[in-house]
């Protein structure tokens, strides 16, 4: 019975918890919190929906989908298709309206993601250049050594 579940368990997680994961990841920036606040559910729920702990029931499911209007349901609970509900062609100026603006939001998120990028890759820079300064100062081992049996 112990195998059953854990293979349950692992099943979960490869599936609905790890669509979940990618919602939050998507909208929230992985920040577990943003993403409890935005499906009506508690910290701990939401990290047990991702990992697969819990299972996503139906008030979560709809609070996902109310949260974020852009995802299909089929692909939510059965990963059939696209993640995202693109309209098409043929939609009404106001729909036409929503998925500009959503595209603009889009494009700020991800000009804001590339700049975070940017400064962490100088944070990086920065990072490496004192490390290389700090081993250049830094007398190596066999140095010491060597300075000791001289003195």
């Amino acid at each position: 019975k112990k195998y059953h579940e854990r293979t349950k368990t692992m099943a979960k997680k490869t599936g609905l918890s790890e669509r979940v994961s990618k919602i939050r990841l998507l909208f929230c920036d992985d920040n577990n919190q943003k993403f409890a606040d935005a499906i009506g559910a508690s910290k701990q729920q939401a990290s047990s929906f991702c990992t697969g702990a819990k299972p996503v029931g139906p008030k979560y499911i709809n609070g996902i989908l109310n949260a974020f209007p852009q995802i299909r349901e089929a692909w939510l609970l059965c990963g059939d298709g696209d993640m995202l509900d693109i309209p098409n062609d043929e939609s009404s100026p106001e729909q036409q309206k929503t998925s500009d603006n959503n595209q603009s939001s889009y494009l700020g998120e991800i000009s804001r993601l590339l700049t975070l990028l940017e400064n962490k890759d100088k944070q990086i820079d920065r990072l490496i250049s004192l490390l290389e300064e700090t081993k250049k100062a830094t007398p190596r081992k066999d140095e010491c050594n060597e300075d000791s049996k001289l003195g």
